[in-house]
């Protein structure tokens, strides 16, 4: 099934730009339901298996058979590379299930779709750390703070293909997931703004924020890439965005944005943050959501979090290189 509206504009090689309005009619494409067989594919597999920390962190993707994961893995890779770009995969809302049989589910998804990144860990969790990112080098994904429509990774030497994330236990209230279509926005720019198209397509200093990195003036002045491509990193239109560090990427390197730069982040900001074209998903235990790194921006709300230590927002996220 096609977007309503879907038309040759709409359709790019490595996926469809989408507004809030036509993702919601073709919700088939994009929310799906894990199979109860799964878990219990899953159980009958590691019967004689301890699912403790260690064994997730060793697990490689080959040691059993999942065939109802692998299959479910596979539409959900095509759906993200050349669809509408993002999966809400609905958890099963049984009590009985495990974090650790969570988070082995989530594992084995990931491996059939490529490989994990360990710029952070293979499986990073995510709750608040107690951090503040603007007086800190640290990533928004280690405080409570609202995120502001991004992508994934400020470093010119990694960007991985999709991000996945699990929920273990949601906020209190709020940090809810918001997602908006890149390639829209890229589509309302070459129609309304040309001139502030082209220039999204040169390179902008990313702040170093991304462990694994050197973080110096002479690294940072050479972590520089565009927020538009073609071709760069797929056959398709990619992505890489999050507005704070472009600001202090510029601030820190001595290399002030201009007047027309700034109208172009303004624009971006505007059209993300406007209802028409932002979808809102609340995930709730057992839920994953996955996402095409190059074409879906991703945002999250501010949250207020319990106060007991086992009931705090977590979730986990993965950096999968295809």
């Amino acid at each position: 099934m096609l977007l309503k509206s879907e038309e040759s504009k709409k359709v790019f090689s490595n996926g469809i730009a989408w507004s809030r309005q036509e993702a919601e009619q073709v919700k088939n494409r994009w929310e799906y339901l894990l199979p109860e067989n799964a878990v219990v594919e899953l159980r009958h597999q590691l019967k004689d298996v301890v699912l403790n920390k260690v064994f997730l962190e060793q697990y490689k993707g080959n040691e059993f058979e999942f065939p109802e994961l692998k299959k479910l893995a596979v539409t959900i890779k095509k759906e993200l590379l050349t669809g509408i770009g993002f999966i809400h995969l609905r958890g099963i809302r049984n009590a009985t299930i495990t974090d650790n049989e969570l988070r082995f589910i989530y594992l084995v998804l990931c491996l059939e779709m490529g490989t994990l990144s360990t710029r952070y860990d293979r499986l990073y969790d995510v709750y608040d750390r107690g951090g503040d990112y603007t007086t800190q080098r640290i990533p928004v994904s280690q405080t409570k703070a609202s995120t502001n429509f991004h992508t994934d990774s400020t470093s010119v030497n990694s960007f991985p293909d999709i991000i996945g994330l699990l929920c273990i236990n949601q906020a209190k209230e709020g940090g809810e997931s918001l997602l908006a279509s890149a390639l829209e926005a890229h589509e309302q720019l070459k129609q309304t703004e040309p001139r502030l198209l082209e220039l999204l397509y040169k390179d902008f200093v990313r702040d170093i924020i991304t462990p694994g990195d050197q973080v110096s003036l002479e690294q940072l002045r050479k972590n520089t890439f565009p927020v538009f491509s073609e071709g760069k990193y797929t056959d398709g239109v990619s992505f890489r965005y999050m507005r704070y560090w472009i600001e202090t990427g510029a601030q820190k390197s001595n290399n002030p944005l201009s007047d027309t730069a700034i109208k172009a982040l303004d624009y971006l900001d505007d059209f993300m943050n406007d209802d028409k074209h932002q979808l809102q998903l609340k995930l709730e235990r057992g839920d994953i959501l996955f996402a095409n790194n190059h074409t879906i921006a991703h945002n999250r709300t501010a949250y207020i979090d319990h106060e007991e230590k086992e009931k705090k927002r977590l979730l986990v996220r993965t950096w999968i290189h295809v």
